[in-house]
C-alpha cells in the first residue's frame, strides 16, 4: 500500500505525464500552458508533495486515470 506522500508523489508525476504528452489533444484553452503547468507539476513531486493548489491540479487531471470503477 502507497503512502499519502506516494500516492501525492504519483498523481504530481502522472498528471505531468498527461500534460507534457505532445500525443494528447488539449482544449486551445489549455494548450498555452500546458508544457509549463507539467514542468511545475513535475518540480513539485520532487519535493514532499503537501496539499497545494498544484497537487490539486494534478488530482482533478487524474481522477479518471486513477478511477478503478470504469
Amino acid at each position: 500500500m502507497l503512502s499519502r506522500y506516494d500516492k501525492r508523489k504519483q498523481t504530481l508525476i502522472t498528471a505531468a505525464s498527461l500534460l507534457l504528452d505532445k500525443n494528447l489533444v488539449w482544449d486551445d484553452d489549455l494548450e498555452q500552458i500546458r508544457e509549463p503547468l507539467g514542468r511545475a507539476l513535475l518540480m513539485e513531486s520532487l519535493y514532499e508533495p503537501k496539499k497545494t493548489p498544484l497537487l490539486e491540479i494534478a488530482t482533478n487531471l487524474t481522477r479518471e486515470e486513477f478511477d478503478v470503477s470504469s
